[in-house]
């Protein structure tokens, strides 16, 4: 098994994340059975590694935020991952058709109206698509998700002049 270490800025929110390569397809040292949701890895030590704060596990296609690195004699590094499921899953996300229900745009697109945000009359959209059978590539599960995108700080209606800056339509 192998990994690539990385470092990115993106927002863990950010689905498809820019990511800079510190150091690619170093072999795992094995040392105990691998958490597959929180792996902790031994790769021989490079103070170049220490830069990175990503990783991606190629065996097990899976990408991770690195949570702690451990020093250990022997010229050993540990290192401690967190999935990252929006990288993961980044391709299946993006293929994915959901029912939008509320979002950053103040009253556009929403299917309900809610009471948290004001509503506009006239200017939302409402955009209604059919879930796919499954999320997972493998179709081993069979269940329905919905997307709820949630975000901003700003809660008043846009006047007619912003309108366009904020993403709404008149």
């Amino acid at each position: 098994m192998q990994v690539t270490l990385y470092t990115t800025t993106d927002d863990r929110r950010v689905v498809s994340k820019t990511l800079t390569t510190v150091a690619a397809a170093i072999p795992i040292i094995p040392k105990e059975q691998l958490d597959i949701l929180t792996p902790r890895i031994r790769i021989a030590w490079n103070s170049a590694y220490l830069a990175a704060n990503y990783m991606y596990l190629s065996e097990i296609n899976r990408y991770y935020y690195i949570s702690d690195m451990l020093l250990n004699t022997g010229h050993n590094i540990d290192i401690i991952g967190n999935v990252d499921v929006l990288k993961t899953y980044d391709a299946q996300i993006r293929a994915l058709q959901a029912t939008i229900i509320r979002s950053e745009s103040i009253g556009a697109p929403t299917m309900y109206p809610d009471e948290k945000l004001p509503i506009i009359p006239g200017r939302k959209t409402i955009t209604s698509s059919l879930m796919p059978n499954d999320l997972h590539i493998s179709g081993l599960y069979n269940e329905k998700y919905v997307l709820v995108i949630k975000g901003g700080t700003d809660l008043s209606p846009s006047t007619e002049e912003g309108a366009e800056e904020n993403g709404s339509e008149s």
